[in-house]
């Protein structure tokens, strides 16, 4: 998880690099899931219990809810992402697409995502910045272009595609799970 951790850190801070470490290390994702998603996706579920402390309207069964809609939209997306992936980057990249390489993107996007979960839980109070935190994401997104070998002139198709995948629809799954519950 420690390890897990620090490239999550690497692409903060250096989001090309980052993604050119990731590429050399090849990991593998079955791992990186057990290892490192999952449990970030539980602690952004449970840092939910948080708001307790700061909004006296929270019952215990709304925050579980919410902690359970959390972890599911961001859970979705990982399985979803790499198929979406595989139909519409068809014939957009200069090499053959390897499903591990959109597991492996989509995981470290999902994981900066829940980590802006856990930030926008921990803070008791609306902050506008800290709803544009996905724009971040976006960026970081765009540096992973090199990752799929993407063709130049396909560039915007990529930007448009992942964004939509991996920012929006979680944002919107979990909008529309938090409707239902």
């Amino acid at each position: 998880m420690l390890h897990f951790l620090v490239t999550i850190l690497q692409l903060l801070i250096s989001p090309s690099k980052g993604w050119e470490d990731i590429q050399q290390e090849n990991p593998n994702p079955s791992k990186l899931v057990m290892t490192g998603f999952v449990p970030l996706l539980a602690v952004s579920a449970v840092s939910v219990f948080i708001q307790a402390f700061y909004n006296i309207e929270a019952s215990l069964v709304s925050l579980l809810c919410d902690g359970i809609v959390i972890f599911v939209q961001y859970f979705i997306t990982y399985f979803i992402a790499p198929i979406v992936f595989s139909l519409v980057f068809v014939g957009r990249t200069t090499s053959p697409l390897h499903d591990s390489t959109s597991q492996v993107v989509s995981l470290y996007t999902l994981s900066i995502m829940a980590i802006i979960t856990i930030i926008e839980n921990c803070v008791p109070m609306e902050l506008s910045i800290v709803r544009f935190l996905p724009v971040y994401a976006a960026i970081v997104l765009w540096q992973a272009s090199g990752m799929f070998n993407i063709k130049p002139r396909e560039l915007g198709v990529y930007i448009v595609t992942v964004i939509l995948t991996l920012i929006a629809f979680p944002l919107v799954i979990g909008y529309l799970l938090s409707l239902a519950i």
